[in-house]
């Protein structure tokens, strides 16, 4: 009980339940015992928070009326909300709740890609570019968007810049002729709350300039999904070089050749060992060597002169705006610099494109985390399992303020079914599996005139087996199971790679349509952050489990953190968070196809599944005519027949 609520208790006054700034007229049970729980943990000096707390629990209002709450009690400082997001589409969603709320000034801060009209930084994928020729745009007073900026610097809180969603803001921006990416970062002085991509998150580049704009405030930080945090795929200051550029072959300085034809034939001696593995590790003794020979081109006697010379060497190239250049030079100093350290993973590896590249990233999740623990911190996911979270961060337990909130979801609305007999096991995956989950498909789709999504552990098993199911005419397949080009149904299809606008927009003509089938990806943009509600998407199939594949870099995972934390919980989180994506309220109703026999089989996924995955139905792979009873059955009870056959019952995992 906080200090307020003593003191109604204290004068005999029946105090209303409320959260202060609350915009809604009903406020949920758990959401008050939740916000009462971290006040009273503030009040008694607590520090963070971690709750875990199911679909539709209003996470996101919760997480603002706890940030009003810490700016009350922390009036007399210069107090800032920095709040964590993935997607876009959750971007958008907390800015609908900062206006509800009409209280907390709010902005997103974007990629400069996202945020800038200058066509050379609007069309590169290349974050490590965009930042340094931006940098010779400034200095040179070549943009003429941020000279501007630079007259209306101290009017830009009067400017009513606040609680807008990218697309508003880019338009106001450009009335206004000022760049969005500086604007948006000057708007921080006069913030409430700043909200901020995983993405740049984990850029060391971005991460330092945001902290160095915030260093003078009393931070509580959010982290929303906080699952991101502990996702082995969301690499930490991950610095990639490719040495096939074409502005290399112009290039005539001696120094810069000299390293770059050592790194090309490094490069070839693992040729035929990047063909079968994808990934090999450079390890403490390879990288050794490497610094060494680095050293003799550069005719130096140790690494401080090393340093000297390639920073004379980068700041050539940065004033010729040959960035590419700069960019290499820049990747052989962290390469130096970082060469002992066993807490650097350093690689080559062969992208799909056919490229490799060089890449260097930072393994320790949990001594990442621990710069944040000087603040006050709330990590909330739906999916997030706390022991998982705190054991991969190596977080003391005795500091933190754990809350669960179990799934509320009516069982009768909601109806599992595990598909025997297929797997998405690295070693049976082959045109024979693959045909395997085309024929479930279409008997899906034969039998469920309902909008569906089908989602996959990766990209590369989405294209095979959809591929599989286009009639393309591929000589070299020995299966062909074309269906999808003769079924009467809208493709929606996410593709690696696709700009945000771009999806937002193919994400809402799905909603908008019918009898549509929506591919995706577990782990991928439109498996979190994103709603399916009611017609919307009402029948689900997941291909596989997302276990992923014990990589070069995963084993080094698996020493640090265990097999747990590495690959299953992980797997269950994405499937679990895959299917919140259907299930937003308790008048949601659907079907879950999982198509995988490992679900229902293997000890080590069963014994971490949460109860309200433990209940479900085993369907035989081909035995298709139970299916169409199920789905007949199921969607018959929405419309109110009744169904007068001996219901089968489910078959839990512990048989």
């Amino acid at each position: 009980m906080c200090i307020r609520d003593r003191y109604y208790q204290f004068v005999g006054i029946e105090r209303k339940p409320r959260i202060v700034g609350f915009p809604y007229a009903e406020i949920r049970p758990n959401q008050l015992d939740a916000y009462k729980k971290v006040v009273d943990f503030w009040e008694n000096r607590g520090y963070h928070c971690v709750l875990s707390a199911h679909t539709g629990f209003g996470k996101t209002i919760l997480a603002l009326a706890l940030a009003l709450e810490y700016k009350r009690m922390h009036e007399k400082s210069n107090v800032k909300t920095l709040y964590f997001i993935r997607t876009k589409e959750q971007a958008n969603r907390l800015i609908d709740e900062l206006k509800q709320i009409n209280i907390l000034n709010g902005i997103v801060l974007h990629s400069r890609q996202e945020m800038c009209f200058q066509k050379e930084i609007k069309e590169n994928n290349d974050a490590f570019e965009n930042m340094v020729r931006c940098q010779v745009l400034r200095r040179t007073r070549s943009c003429r968007y941020f000279t501007r900026l630079d007259k209306i610097r101290e009017d830009l809180p009067k400017l009513f810049l606040h609680n807008r969603k990218q697309a508003e803001f880019l338009q106001a921006c450009e009335d206004l002729e000022i760049c969005p990416y500086y604007a948006n970062l000057e708007l921080i002085r006069s913030a409430d709350v700043v909200a901020c991509c995983y993405a740049n998150l984990f850029s060391s580049q971005t991460r330092r300039m945001l902290f160095k704009r915030l260093r003078e405030y009393k931070c509580l930080i959010i982290f929303d999904e906080a699952h991101n945090l502990i996702e082995l795929n969301n690499d930490i200051d991950e610095l990639t070089v490719s040495l096939e550029r074409k502005s290399f072959e112009n290039e005539d300085n001696p120094t810069f050749l000299a390293l770059l034809e050592f790194f090309k034939h490094l490069e070839k001696r693992y040729d035929k060992l990047l063909e079968e593995l994808f990934e090999i590790e450079l390890n403490v003794r390879d990288r050794g060597e490497i610094v060494l020979k680095i050293l003799k081109i550069l005719n130096v006697k140790d690494k401080e002169d090393a340093f000297k010379v390639l920073k004379g060497l980068r700041n050539d190239f940065l004033k010729k705006r040959e960035l590419a250049q700069f960019k290499f030079i820049y990747f052989v100093e962290q390469f130096i610099t970082h060469s002992t350290r066993f807490d650097y993973f350093y690689s080559i590896k062969l992208l799909e494109n056919g490229q490799n590249v060089f890449s260097i990233l930072y393994l320790r999740k949990d001594k990442f985390f621990q710069r944040f623990l000087l603040h006050k911190t709330i990590s909330m996911s739906g999916t997030i399992n706390i022991e998982n979270f705190i054991s991969m961060l190596k977080l003391p337990r005795e500091r933190f303020l754990k809350l669960e909130y179990d799934y509320a979801f009516p069982v009768e609305n909601r109806k599992v079914l595990l598909v025997e007999g297929l797997s998405s096991l690295f070693k049976a995956r082959g045109e024979v599996t693959y045909e395997k989950f085309a024929r479930l498909l279409e008997n899906v789709l034969k039998f469920s005139s309902k909008n569906v999504g089908v989602y996959f552990p990766s990209y590369s098993l989405l294209d095979d087996v959809v591929d599989l199911c286009v009639d393309r005419q591929e000589k070299n397949r020995r299966i062909q199971y074309v269906f999808l080009d003769r079924v009467n149904r809208k493709i929606f299809r996410e593709k690696r790679g696709t700009p945000a606008a771009e999806n937002t927009k193919m994400v809402e003509e799905f909603r908008r349509s019918e009898n549509a089938v929506l591919f995706g990806v577990m782990g991928g943009r439109n498996s979190e952050g994103i709603e399916f509600r009611g017609k919307e998407m009402e029948v689900l199939v997941i291909c596989g489990i997302p276990i992923p594949p014990i990589s070069v870099k995963n084993s080094r995972y698996l020493k640090l953190y265990g097999r747990k934390n590495v690959l299953y919980f992980p797997a269950l989180r994405k499937i679990r968070q895959t299917m919140g994506r259907m299930f937003r309220s308790s008048d949601d109703r659907g079907i879950v196809i999982v198509a995988d026999s490992r679900y229902g089989m293997q000890d080590e996924i069963n014994e971490l599944l949460p109860g309200d995955l433990k209940d479900f139905e085993i369907v035989r792979y081909n035995h298709f005519s139970r299916l169409k009873q199920i789905f007949d059955d199921f969607f018959n009870e929405e419309k109110g027949v009744m169904n007068t056959e001996k219901p089968v019952k489910s078959l839990a995992f512990f048989m």
